[in-house]
């Protein structure tokens, strides 16, 4: 279930973007404008006109890239038929209006067929669901409503039920063909799956025509990206490594995009380009797969932003729990928020919750920043029910100066209450 508010938040302010804004407006005007002639005021509410000409210029905007393939039409129209209850025939002439307007504003791949365009389209949808982070967040980026949430859902399902009906089954075993085909690369290396997220972030960029974002570009982006971490590197630097004609342009592209940022220095010497939060993001993969047998050895997770901890640490929970348990154990206290996050949902689901109230105990002892001890509330209580837990959450909650954490720590002591209130269910199930 989608939080109407979370998700009206969310839009709003991508559709408040600056650069955004003139479009958006004379979008807004043309769908609301092709209703009111297409509908009965006296039937449709204006409050109903408004809400699906926000959601659809959101839609469409969201999905800017894509305004010449033809599924992305339908999938419009059957938004606005499924979700408002507008009839097929009004719902095509009011998405063809606003198409008229952004086609303007997109130029067309002059070398892609409708094809292309299709499979490419349904690329970026599945890029999307496999790096959200759970269903609403989903649901809320892509804004097509449940049926398409339903075709990425069945397609997922299809291996494993290949003899249950789906809506529009030709488009689900599309887009499971192309599932696969991804799967099958990430398998073969889990860092293409940042080559994936790259593509799917440097679509959006007008200035990049979408057929130059191949596999082999991409990788030379990857390289341009990864090799910024963990000192930076000078443009010098950066252009020797990579030996691409284009390098300017690559190198504006990363820092037009956000990936990058340049880092002046003392007079006479050259500035370093080092990678933004969102450069850690895109590299997190290839970082972690190159690097996790060297974390608690040569590389500390002190040494790691964000992205890289909370990464290397899902790999070591597959991959060498004993050195997971041994890392935790001798440098826990320097966990950021996100990885701590993994860290509480992997321990809960091992059952290891008195190893993780002792995660909590050495975090609190060596004075933890205020954002993770949220984090220590939220997880709190336990299910085991360990005394332990109770004393850290009373000291929480009577003498941490934040008052942020101490409104955490009191949300989780009323947690506690319900659980206790709760009728216990008997080992005879009564």
């Amino acid at each position: 279930m989608v939080d109407t508010l979370t998700s009206y938040s969310r839009k709003a302010e991508i559709l408040r973007t600056e650069t955004l804004k003139p479009i958006v407006k004379k979008l807004q005007k043309t769908i609301q404008s092709r209703m009111l002639e297409d509908s009965e005021p006296r039937v449709v509410p204006p409050g109903l006109i408004r809400a699906a000409a926000f959601e659809l210029s959101y839609l469409l905007i969201r999905h800017r890239q894509w305004h010449h393939a033809a599924l992305l039409s339908e999938l419009a129209i059957d938004f606005l038929t499924s979700e408002y209850m507008i009839a097929g025939g009004p719902a095509t002439h009011i998405v063809e209006s606003a198409l008229d307007i952004l086609h303007s504003y997109t130029p067309r791949e002059l070398d892609w067929s409708s094809e292309d365009y299709e499979r490419e389209f349904l690329e970026h949808l599945i890029i999307c669901s496999l790096i959200s982070r759970d269903e609403e967040t989903l649901a809320i980026d892509i804004g097509f409503g449940r049926n398409v949430m339903s075709l990425l859902k069945s397609a997922l399902d299809l291996e494993s039920s290949p003899g249950v009906f789906n809506f529009a089954s030709e488009l689900t075993q599309e887009t499971f063909a192309i599932m696969q085909a991804i799967f099958s690369e990430v398998d073969e290396s889990p860092a293409n799956m940042d080559l994936y997220r790259l593509k799917n972030l440097l679509q959006r960029d007008d200035a990049t025509p979408k057929n130059r974002l191949k596999k082999e570009y991409l990788q030379t982006l990857n390289k341009i990206l990864a090799s910024c971490w963990p000192e930076g590197k000078t443009e010098k630097q950066l252009k020797d490594l990579v030996k691409d004609e284009h390098f300017g342009n690559d190198l504006r592209l990363l820092l037009r995009n956000g990936l990058i940022y340049e880092e002046p220095r003392a007079l006479r010497q050259a500035a370093l380009f080092r990678l933004s939060h969102k450069g850690y993001e895109l590299t997190c993969m290839h970082f972690a797969f190159t690097h996790w047998h060297e974390v608690g050895n040569r590389l500390h997770l002190q040494d790691m932003p964000s992205a890289y901890q909370s990464t290397v640490l899902q790999i070591l929970a597959k991959e060498s729990v004993p050195q997971l348990q041994n890392l935790l154990e001798t440098e826990g206290q320097y966990l950021s928020p996100i990885a701590l996050r993994f860290v509480i949902d992997h321990m809960k689901q091992s059952r290891q919750e008195k190893g993780l109230l002792e995660i909590f105990s050495n975090l609190l002892h060596n004075r933890a920043h205020a954002w993770i001890r949220v984090e220590i509330c939220q997880a709190l209580p336990l299910s085991s029910g360990l005394s332990l837990a109770a004393e850290l959450l009373d000291s929480l909650l009577n003498e941490d100066p934040s008052p942020m954490v101490r409104s955490a720590a009191r949300a989780a002591v009323q947690r506690s209450r319900r659980k206790q209130s709760m009728p216990q269910t008997r080992s005879d199930g009564t």
